[in-house]
């Protein structure tokens, strides 16, 4: 799922160019078909180059590749550039065919790597030297003589170039749909994003309220006592959620520099989810506290709107 995820991660910061290495490493071998498979589909439907690097695959996902590149070990050489589907009878017109019933990439790997039995690297390099490197050389000054786009006229004048001249792939708006569906997924199976700003004020509420029950009905000094209590709990509330801030901040700052989403929707899609559920737990907090103190209506109504603002600027903002 991590592979998959960073491809995604690569595609919807519209690359051009994606560079695998080695994505089928740690994979089962259907795991891995399905992940070229994914890289195929990339690049077929979205018009993105996906150069990858792979060992030993299976033939199947071998034949999932357009073009192959095939290198010696120690040194690094190029023993064949072209087709995957004629890579076979190439070597068979060099004298190398791939023997019946073996995986040919296992064939090609075995006749690449100096020092094994089946080597024939130094040939295949001379091979390529003589057969392919002029092709190769030919179309690459076909392609520098031929005139493109300047820096300005693609960044400016194309009409697809400037609809996607936003770094990001969507609009705000789908952002941060898509940010607040994710939060109330990870919030909802997260007992500790529930519990901290639900359930802790909950309890800290009856253990302090018990602590100043019937204060409503004394003096007013030890009243003052009781509202200074309350506002300095909620001043404090807000630090119970950084646990779970700090985790999901250095989660953000990874995909906003990545472009998948800007730090705007984040930022919104935490708040619109977090401060709501902070905002009933104090109310909670102070209720419960409030209705064990015994408070007049008057002095009720006047400790709720200072504690409410209190966590307005302490708690949210």
């Amino acid at each position: 799922q991590r592979r998959r995820v960073t491809l995604a991660r690569g595609v919807a910061a519209h690359a051009s160019l994606l560079f695998c290495d080695e994505p089928t490493s740690g994979l089962s071998a259907t795991d891995a078909e399905s992940c070229v498979k994914a890289l195929r589909t990339v690049a077929k439907r979205l018009g993105v180059m996906c150069m990858v690097v792979i060992h030993q695959p299976r033939n199947e996902v071998a034949q999932l590749f357009d073009q192959l590149m095939l290198l010696t070990s120690g040194p690094g050489r190029v023993a064949y550039c072209g087709p995957m589907a004629k890579a076979q009878s190439y070597l068979a017109d060099r004298g190398l065919p791939v023997p019946a019933n073996i995986n040919p990439t296992d064939y090609f790997m075995d006749i690449v790597t100096p020092g094994t039995r089946q080597d024939r690297s130094s040939q295949l390099v001379a091979a390529f030297w003589h057969v392919q490197k002029p092709g190769v050389d030919l179309m690459v000054e076909q392609a520098r003589q031929r005139k493109g786009q300047n820096v300005r006229e693609m960044l400016g004048c194309d009409s697809k170039a400037r609809a996607i001249r936003s770094p990001y792939a969507v609009s705000f708006c789908s952002q941060l749909a898509s940010l607040l569906r994710r939060k109330v997924m990870i919030t909802v199976r997260n007992p500790v994003a529930l519990g901290l700003p639900l359930f802790v004020p909950v309890v800290q509420g009856v253990i302090v309220g018990y602590m100043f029950e019937g204060i409503g009905q004394k003096d007013l000094l030890r009243q003052v006592m009781f509202v200074f209590c309350l506002l300095t709990m909620l001043c404090l509330a807000g630090t119970m959620s950084l646990i779970v801030l700090i985790t999901e901040r250095t989660l953000m700052k990874y995909e906003t520099s990545e472009a998948l989403y800007s730090e705007a929707a984040a930022s919104l899609a935490t708040f619109l989810i977090d401060v709501p559920l902070a905002l009933l737990g104090a109310v909670l907090n102070i209720l419960i506290m409030t209705s064990f103190a015994q408070l007049d209506a008057h002095i009720f109504s006047m400790v709720f709107s200072w504690s409410i603002l209190l966590f307005f600027v302490y708690d949210s903002l």
